[in-house]
């Protein structure tokens, strides 16, 4: 039940995956950011027919660290319901990025996952490509490769890359950085669909994380992301399947957009 983790699951789907470099596209950052402070999403997540929790995600505010101009990001997940008496989950992280270049210097992770507990203070240093943890006495830094992200900042980066001239199969790649380890993250495009979600019908891309089949999911298509498209990016819908049952994540609330939420009828 670990990999249910609200956040981990909706923010860092495809992190049992493994890498493969085919078709891997790198767009260019664009030069506006797509999100502003004030922002605020509200996800619900769906076990199966239970309601299972939902996830907050929301731009505090912008201030100096380190004498860079940073962001700073907060999100929180809980269990709801008969997942809360059955699977206690208390989730919350917070990252600072640089207004400059989008990439993470402090990264908090607090969980509380049914009793199994993670706690993290990461602090990056992308000149040196290192990371250190507070948390824990290590004697020397954890090597970091160049444009590492970490699980909250990963969300905001990749809302921010020009995606408008990606073919279908093209796949967008990244490190994530998790519990002291390196990860490759890629996120496969299939196209555009239609997405209805409560507030109406959202045009969107169409992703699916690469994920390595017999592990958590079922195949290596079992995950789907519906994001957006229009100059917000935000993620509208997930969908996966899981070897017993399916989970699916959608977007309930939103306030403080930098740019209006594009409808169609």
């Amino acid at each position: 039940m670990k990999k249910l983790s609200l956040l981990v699951l909706f923010i860092a789907i495809g992190l049992n995956g493994q890498e493969n470099n085919e078709n891997i596209v790198s767009p260019k950052v664009l030069d506006q950011p797509a999100f502003r402070v004030g922002e605020y999403l509200k996800y619900t997540l769906d076990y199966g027919l239970i309601s299972a929790g939902y996830a907050e995600l929301s731009i505090e505010e912008k201030s100096k660290k380190d004498g860079k101009w940073t962001y700073h990001m907060a999100g929180y997940g809980r269990t709801t319901g008969i997942t809360d008496w059955a699977f206690r989950t208390r989730d919350y992280y917070d990252t600072y990025i640089s207004e400059k270049d989008l990439l993470p210097i402090e990264f908090i992770r607090d969980v509380d996952e049914g009793g199994y507990l993670i706690n993290r203070h990461v602090f990056f240093d992308h000149n040196s490509l290192t990371a250190k943890d507070s948390k824990l006495s290590l004697d020397s830094s954890i090597t970091i490769n160049p444009g590492t992200q970490d699980l909250l900042s990963a969300f905001y980066y990749l809302r921010c890359l020009d995606v408008s001239d990606l073919n279908r199969g093209d796949k967008i790649q990244l490190t994530i950085f998790m519990d002291h380890e390196n990860y490759p993250f890629q996120l496969k495009y299939l196209g555009k669909e239609t997405v209805k979600i409560d507030a109406g019908k959202v045009k969107c891309l169409k992703f699916i994380p690469v994920v390595q089949d017999g592990r958590v999911f079922r195949d290596e298509e079992s995950i789907t992301l519906w994001v957006s498209d229009d100059e917000n990016k935000i993620p509208v819908y997930v969908k996966s399947k899981l070897k017993v049952g399916s989970v699916k994540v959608r977007l309930d609330e939103y306030k403080n957009l930098k740019n209006p939420l594009t409808f169609v009828n």
